[in-house]
């Protein structure tokens, strides 16, 4: 199926966010930090954390797309050798408009670029993939011998009709069994930045801008393809600004600071939302939240093949 045209959820969580105008919350001190203890049930958490899902499920799309290019690596018409040094697994499956894959010998990196449209609606995904035995760079990885990949992706996407638009970039190291499609470590930083225009009677320009770094990810790379497995081990540690300008019917601005982090524990996920001036705390379980309104659950941006 394309993997294109779909911002409901984007759309969701910006008016989600016209809903917390001029809400306060009523919380006790004692954290320790000076901050207020937050009540997760507050609608400016609730407005918050859906905008943070959204980084979450563009996480996990990026990585998607970096496997599937790692298999069309693999199964390049000029891979050397025999098929035993090949991955055994699965065969890319880019439904999309425009696919280029090129091998730069000065950089010895890989350059992939992917590109899907229709009608005002455009995604593009660049990725720069290098492959290590161990710490040499090589053109053609050997399953036996790989050890690991350096990658450096863009990510932008327009809808014109809707004036929205995302643009991420992302840094990652990851080793460990990736010929396998078994566990592996990422660590690497990411930047998002997001907006959207929303409304009628009242018209609202919303953004969220995140920078992330990643800490000892620990994952298996075949249940996260195939079952959405969570990162089992590892932290994520988020700080970016979310803002709302609202005219017409009624006039609103707001801005404001976060600092998320994430961090995994078997099937556990411990959340840290902190602003200015609150810190909320909860424990989600891998599934039960980080797909509820992500950005997985829609075509334009990775959702099920």
């Amino acid at each position: 199926m394309k993997r294109i045209l779909a911002l409901g959820g984007i759309l969701v969580v910006m008016f989600a966010l016209g809903a917390f105008l001029g809400c306060g919350d009523d919380e006790d001190k004692g954290t320790g930090s000076g901050l207020d203890i937050g009540d997760t049930t507050s609608l400016e958490f609730q407005a918050a954390r859906d905008m943070f899902e959204q980084n979450e499920g563009l996480t996990e799309m990026t990585l998607d797309y970096l496997f599937d290019i790692v298999d069309s690596v693999y199964n390049h018409p000029d891979f050397p050798g025999s098929a035993g040094s090949r991955r055994n697994g699965y065969d890319a499956a880019l439904q999309v408009d425009s696919f280029l894959l090129v091998y730069h010998a000065g950089s010895q990196y890989w350059y992939a670029y992917i590109m899907d449209a229709e009608g005002a609606d455009t995604m593009i995904l660049q990725d720069s993939v290098q492959f290590l035995h161990g710490v040499l760079p090589v053109q053609w990885p050997d399953s036996a011998l790989l050890t690991g990949i350096k990658t450096g992706l863009v990510y932008t996407f327009d809808r014109q009709s809707l004036n929205a638009s995302v643009v991420a970039h992302q840094l990652l190291s990851i080793v460990g069994n990736i010929a396998g499609y078994g566990d592996v470590v990422i660590n690497g930083s990411q930047s998002v930045a997001l907006s959207v225009v929303t409304g009628e009677g009242t018209v609202c320009n919303n953004s969220l801008t995140m920078n992330a770094t990643f800490s000892n990810i620990a994952l298996n790379i075949e249940d996260m393809q195939m079952n959405d497995a969570c990162p089992t081990a590892g932290k994520i540690t988020h700080t970016g600004n979310i803002s709302i300008d609202c005219e017409g019917d009624y006039t609103y601005s707001y801005s404001g600071s976060w600092a998320i982090s994430q961090t995994f524990d078997g099937n556990e996920i411990h959340y840290v939302f902190e602003n200015s001036t609150t810190r909320w705390t909860y424990t989600d379980y891998c599934h039960e939240g980080l797909t509820r309104h992500g950005l997985l659950d829609h075509p334009v941006f990775g959702g099920k093949r």
